[in-house]
């Protein structure tokens, strides 16, 4: 999260997974895990993500041994279900389950897929999820690199096919992001407060249109 400008020096904390994600170079792995998680008393299955810069990845046989001799694993966030677009997945905002890696008795892997560690879990609200199709939709990005606040942020915008508001509303967001990136950058307020509120806003009127907007991080 990174502004294209030299001088910005306040960065915006979304949360811990954004975090660290963008911090990853080319070099890094990441793999999202499905997996059965005994627990004794209960069982949960769920998919997780795991971003690393080592060389050592998890495997089917040997993913609790893996977890438990990595120091990073305390805990595991298992995410019930997810919606797969494109290279993206989408689950529900505080939708996660806790998982404490030492509770674990014994894991039964379905899948372990790697992918380039860029952000690929986006978290959405209830109402944003409803509108996510995984098979019929349409989909426009800001542009990476030319229209973000960040340089490596980029916002996309979703909806289902058929929605007759989709292509004006792309290019009512491209013509106004790019005047509130110009308005940011001769103002003397905190500059992501005021793009935050730019998108959040931009956000509830899209909703109204059914199309999601959502931002996206890719690694420097």
């Amino acid at each position: 999260m990174v502004r294209k400008t030299n001088n910005m020096k306040k960065i915006i904390v979304l949360a811990t997974l954004m975090l660290w994600i963008v911090s990853f170079a080319d070099s890094g792995k990441a793999y999202r895990i499905l997996a059965e998680f005994d627990l004794g008393e209960v069982k949960v299955t769920g998919y997780v993500y795991y971003y690393t810069y080592y060389e050592d990845h998890p495997k089917k046989d040997n993913l609790l041994s893996f977890l438990k001799r990595k120091n990073s694993f305390k805990k595991l966030k298992v995410y019930a279900k997810i919606k797969s677009l494109d290279y993206f997945d989408f689950s529900l905002l505080n939708s996660d389950l806790e998982v404490i890696v030492e509770n674990i008795k014994a894991i039964k892997v379905t899948e372990i897929h790697e992918f380039i560690p860029d952000q690929k879990l986006v978290l959405l609200t209830k109402r944003e999820y409803s509108l996510i199709s995984e098979k019929n939709y349409i989909k426009e990005s800001s542009d990476l690199g030319s229209l973000s606040y960040y340089e490596n942020g980029e916002e996309i915008m979703v909806a289902k096919n058929g929605n007759i508001f989709f292509e004006s509303e792309v290019e009512n967001f491209r013509k106004e992001l790019r005047e509130e990136l110009k308005e940011i950058g001769s103002s003397d307020t905190s500059e992501g407060e005021e793009y935050n509120k730019f998108i959040n806003q931009k956000k509830k009127e899209l909703l109204e249109k059914e199309i999601v907007l959502f931002t996206v991080y890719y690694a420097l």
